[in-house]
């Protein structure tokens, strides 16, 4: 044979002066495991011809070859379960300029802010556990079935939805980071502090620091480019095209810059494009024309009084 095999120190060839490749699995936990199944499942005793006659024929030298084939099959077969119970492949959703949804394995659907990034692993025991890389994401009923848990991480905060729709995102440079439940429940942990979450809050926290208790009303707007429901209340309409450009996957483009200065008090509630102009150049005396192939929407008018 090529090399001298010792129980325990199977992976060396000391006939070629050089070790093969440290296994995944530990050598003695490898040939231990190997040991028990041997036992669980012994050889046939040979009956006392077939010994004569292997003895005749050089068959006791097969013996030994084939019993060592069967101690590196089951090695074989040891370390390449061990893989498999230990494998969890982690999926990587993205999305670049433009916001992008996504169904989960198990329904679950994220809707990806701009330049944003989640990892998803599929934990048999533990259930689905989301790491939100960078960006932000809306995410609908999370955790509907608790017979699969779901938890979510943002850095080193740990979030524990039940039955939630909501929207978390992370500033990456600054560490800050925004949660905002929508329906539902959730649990923050950040180290041994806790905090609840209820329909219609929000918190945002440093994750560097500590966990914030200042619990603020949601902004709808923030995920508006999920489920186009936005809600203005005196807000300028300048910050509100912003999130109907992102929504739409348009550009609004505005002749008169005083629009911009003219505020808005209303709530959409997953209207279409043009019924959502109809309403704020009615309200703000502008007129508007989208031109489809450019993804373009023009606005003109004196607008205002402001």
């Amino acid at each position: 044979m090529p090399g001298t095999l010792d129980k325990k120190k199977l992976h060396i060839n000391e006939a070629g002066g050089k070790p093969y490749p440290d296994p995944d699995v530990p050598v003695e936990n490898a040939w231990n495991n190997m040991k028990q199944l041997l036992q669980q499942t012994p050889a046939a005793p040979a009956t006392k011809s077939a010994l004569k006659t292997g003895k005749a024929k050089g068959f006791k030298p097969f013996i030994a070859g084939t019993g060592i084939a069967i101690t590196v099959t089951v090695l074989t077969y040891v370390i390449a379960t061990k893989k498999e119970q230990t494998s969890s492949p982690k999926l990587v959703y993205a999305s670049d300029a433009i916001p992008r949804a996504d169904t989960l394995q198990d329904g679950t659907i994220a809707f990806l802010d701009t330049l944003s990034s989640i990892g998803v692993i599929n934990q048999a025991e533990k259930g689905k556990l989301i790491t939100l890389n960078n960006g932000g994401c809306y995410f609908r009923q999370l955790n509907k079935n608790p017979d699969t848990p779901c938890q979510l991480k943002v850095g080193p905060v740990e979030i524990f939805p039940n039955n939630a729709n909501m929207y978390v995102s992370i500033d990456t440079t600054t560490a800050i980071a925004t949660v905002q439940v929508q329906t539902g429940s959730a649990e923050i942990q950040l180290g041994d502090q806790k905090l609840q979450l209820a329909a219609g809050e929000s918190v945002r926290l440093n994750t560097r620091t500590d966990l914030a208790r200042n619990k603020q009303k949601l902004n709808p707007n923030v995920f508006s480019y999920a489920n186009k429901v936005f809600e203005f209340s005196n807000t300028p309409f300048k910050e509100a095209a912003g999130f109907i450009e992102k929504a739409y996957g348009v550009k609004i483009i505005v002749n008169n810059q005083k629009l911009y200065n003219c505020t808005i008090t209303t709530r959409f509630d997953n209207k279409s494009l043009e019924e959502i102009l109809d309403i704020l150049g009615y309200t703000l005396a502008f007129d508007y024309k989208i031109d489809k192939k450019r993804k373009q929407v023009i606005i003109s008018g004196d607008g205002c009084d402001q």
